[in-house]
């Protein structure tokens, strides 16, 4: 749905937001308060994964990059529920996404070490 919203954003980084994709900044406030994990840390978790998407914002038409903040709470609630010794300060978050996001198969993700289902992570999933 193209055009926008005011001068603020485009129609779709609204849709986007709608079904939990936000800016950097959103994505670390939202996450950080749902899964207890300090905010610095979800800002080096955000930036080490790809962004889901951008939107054109503001009048410049500029781009911002958007984060499934949905998802990632749903997977740091996971390990955190089936590994509950994990500690997220001391993982190597600048090897997150070249090496394991890509590991999707077979309803299993490989995340943070663990090996998580896909009902593990929807049972984390906000409703």
């Amino acid at each position: 749905m193209a055009g926008y919203n005011g001068f603020s954003k485009s129609n779709n980084a609204i849709d986007a937001e709608i079904n939990g994709c936000y800016p950097l900044t959103k994505t670390v406030e939202i996450v950080s308060k749902a899964t207890v994990v300090k905010s610095s840390l979800v800002k080096r978790i955000v930036k080490s994964i790809e962004s889901s998407e951008y939107h054109h914002t503001s009048n410049h038409y500029n781009i911002t990059y958007y984060y499934d903040s949905t998802n990632l709470e749903a997977l740091l609630n996971a390990v955190k529920e089936n590994n509950p010794d994990f500690v997220f300060a001391d993982y190597d978050w600048d090897a997150l996404y070249r090496e394991e996001l890509q590991n999707y198969e077979n309803g299993k993700i490989e995340f943070c070490g663990c090996t998580l289902t896909t009902e593990e992570v929807l049972m984390n999933c906000r409703q």
